[in-house]
Parts: structure tokens; C-alpha cells; sequence
């Protein structure tokens, strides 16, 4: 079967595949819900409102643990496709399907950690920008201090000629 799935994906032209990897073929695809693998507790399906994976469908327990924690059943909606396929949930032409939707959703997930790069690498930027700022008043501020130096030691030499002025006059 997997060699047929493999097949299938190679002979599709390639406008065909990347349009079996776009959202509206795989959006309407909902996975099957299953018991939790970990407690038995009842797994739901949703979806992620934090800012590196906005829109990116996640599958977790509801149940809690004895402590109070939340049971550590949890998968990325391609994750849990595999899950299903491995498990045998799913079987025939819908195993496809559910590769479809775990690509797509390993897609989501490099393009969000692309994302998160991109971000990283502007702050990064910005620090170095600052970093170099920094540097300048650093060097400004070390040439302020020889200058106070060399007027401490001005103020200190004026200071003994106005003594030695003051000595002569009385």
C-alpha cells in the first residue's frame, strides 16, 4: 500500500500534488478522534492561536492527571495523522488523505519556523545595531574620561600656581 501512496504522489503532475497540499482539499478532511493512547481520557482537536503557529490544528487530551496536570497526550495535526495510519484508525484511500494533511501540516509548520527565523534574524539585526551604538557611546565616554583626566590635571596645575600666586602676595 505505501509503494501505491508513493506511486500515486510521483505520477501526479506537479500543479496536481501542490494542489492536494493546499489548504482547501485538506481543510475539509477531518480527522477521526480517538481515545487517548496515555489514559483512555477523550482527545479533542484544536486550534493554535499563539503567534509561531497560528491556525496550526493540534489534537490533545482533555483528561487531567492526579496531580492536576494536564495529561501529556499531544500531536501536531500531522503527527496525529501518522498516529492514525500507524495505529490502523484508517485504512485504504483515506490513508492518502491523511498523509496529504500531514504534509500539509508539516508545510505550515516549516513555513512558521521559517517565520520564527526571519523574526529572529531582524532582532538579531536590530541587536547589533544596538550592540554597535553601544559601542560608540563606549568609546565616546572613555574619551570623555581622558578629557576629564586631562582637566583634573589642568585644574590641579592651575590650583598650584594660584597657591604659589597667593604665597608671593603675602
Amino acid at each position: 500500500m505505501h509503494s501505491r501512496c508513493l506511486r500515486l504522489f510521483e505520477e501526479m503532475p506537479s500543479s496536481s500534488s501542490s494542489s492536494l497540499l493546499s489548504s482547501s482539499n485538506t481543510a475539509s478532511a477531518e480527522l477521526p478522534l480517538i481515545p487517548c493512547k496515555l489514559c483512555n481520557g477523550v482527545v479533542i482537536e484544536r486550534v493554535s492561536k499563539q503567534p509561531e503557529t497560528t491556525s496550526r490544528k493540534f489534537y490533545r487530551c482533555r483528561a487531567k492527571k492526579t496531580d492536576g496536570s494536564q495529561c501529556d497526550f499531544f500531536h501536531w495535526q500531522a503527527s496525529y495523522a501518522v498516529l492514525l495510519i500507524k495505529d490502523g484508525f484508517v485504512s485504504g484511500d483515506r490513508r492518502l488523505e491523511l498523509l496529504m494533511i500531514a504534509l500539509n501540516d508539516h508545510g505550515k509548520a516549516v513555513e512558521s519556523l521559517t517565520n520564527s527565523i526571519r523574526e529572529m534574524k531582524k532582532k538579531l539585526s536590530n541587536l547589533e545595531l544596538v550592540m554597535e551604538e553601544l559601542d560608540n557611546v563606549k568609546k565616546s565616554m572613555k574619551a570623555a574620561m581622558v578629557e576629564i583626566e586631562e582637566n583634573k590635571k589642568s585644574t590641579a596645575a592651575a590650583l598650584k600656581l594660584f597657591h604659589i600666586i597667593q604665597l608671593f602676595h603675602h
